[in-house]
């Protein structure tokens, strides 16, 4: 998927969730991600349908998902967009809510790689001030 991405917010969204899971699970359930979201299993399998059929997850028996090798990477790149791109928005906007719809939405109009060029470059900016500037 290194062209311009097909994922909405709502899929970035989902993506990083299930990513996060697999760092302390070894296979999530659609059930541990629709708490996470506060969103219906029935929400949740729709969208790990979407998701199976972008290559990016395989479903493996009642609802245990796992990433592709494919959605690994992306799910890698656009969780590094993320962080770095809350840490430098947070500050600024102080609410959590509207700083993760600021940076979801952000994110959904990035390439993969796009979204990683952009983590690497505040990450390198973050590393050489306290604080990354945000004049225009």
């Amino acid at each position: 998927m290194n062209r311009r991405t097909t994922l909405s917010a709502a899929n970035i969204k989902y993506l990083l969730v299930m990513h996060r899971l697999l760092q302390t699970e070894e296979q999530p359930r659609s059930v541990a991600i629709a708490r996470e979201l506060g969103v219906s299993k029935a929400s949740v399998h729709g969208m790990l349908e979407s998701m199976r059929t972008l290559g990016l997850i395989d479903l493996e028996g009642r609802a245990r998902i796992t990433l592709t090798e494919t959605g690994k990477a992306i799910a890698a790149k656009y969780s590094a967009c993320y962080d770095a791109m809350s840490a430098w928005l947070m500050p600024v906007l102080g609410d959590a809510q509207s700083c993760r719809a600021a940076v979801l939405a952000f994110c959904a109009e990035l390439s993969e790689d796009e979204a990683a060029a952009v983590a690497a470059e505040l990450t390198a900016q973050s590393g050489e001030s306290d604080s990354i500037s945000t004049d225009l």
